[in-house]
């Protein structure tokens, strides 16, 4: 087989998809996602390898199987607390007061944690290290409205055929019982913070 329809043919396995060898030594795969709104929709993926094409393809696969909408582009966590502040908590009714709070947890801590990561790629060991991390910081009761905050837009995402499923469940947060020398203050923090998740429960369900 000549150089040059070996870098060109396309290569076909039974159930990988279209899997193929581009000029610059790289390997691509294309998945066919089928028909959406009228629309032909196929993601591609590439890779130094053709382990590592059918590897990405197979994955790509699983989430589709799961419901996961991939005719959208990926998108960050970061973009997505963005998109659930501005165009679902700001208009379902939540006070001002509520959204000012979320947005507060968002810009401090969230996103400097978690935002860079790829949504429908977040897995609870990255959520837990993050929450571990701020631990280090700032008070359990904190970690606890940080936790809350993420479930309740991980959920959302969910709904919404964004992510397979809410990693941020599977996660346990810190407990809230202090020591018996908690200041007056940490007490009034916990109980802010209580009455916080009680709203991001309510609102979610």
């Amino acid at each position: 087989m000549s150089a040059s329809r070996s870098g060109q043919s396309r290569r076909r396995g039974q159930g990988e998809g279209s899997v193929y060898r581009r000029a610059n030594g790289y390997w691509a795969g294309i998945l066919d996602l089928g028909y959406v709104e009228g629309r032909r929709h196929r993601r591609t993926v590439s890779g130094k390898t053709r382990a590592e094409v059918l590897s990405k393809l197979e994955r790509l696969r699983r989430d589709h199987q799961l419901g996961l909408d991939l005719s959208v582009q990926p998108r960050t966590v970061g973009d997505w607390l963005e998109d659930w502040l501005t165009t679902i908590k700001n208009c379902d009714g939540t006070r001002p007061s509520t959204l000012a709070r979320y947005r507060g947890v968002i810009d401090h801590h969230l996103k400097p944690g978690l935002g860079r990561h790829r949504l429908d790629r977040l897995t609870p060991r990255d959520v837990q290290a993050s929450l571990a991390s701020r631990h280090e910081t700032v008070a359990p009761a904190t970690v606890v409205k940080l936790h809350g905050v993420l479930r309740a837009a991980l959920s959302d995402a969910e709904r919404l055929d964004l992510v397979p499923r809410n990693v941020a469940k599977s996660v346990r947060g810190p407990a809230l019982a202090g020591a018996s020398g908690t200041t007056s203050a940490s007490r009034r923090h916990a109980v802010f913070c209580s009455s916080l998740l009680t709203i991001v429960s309510r609102e979610s369900s």
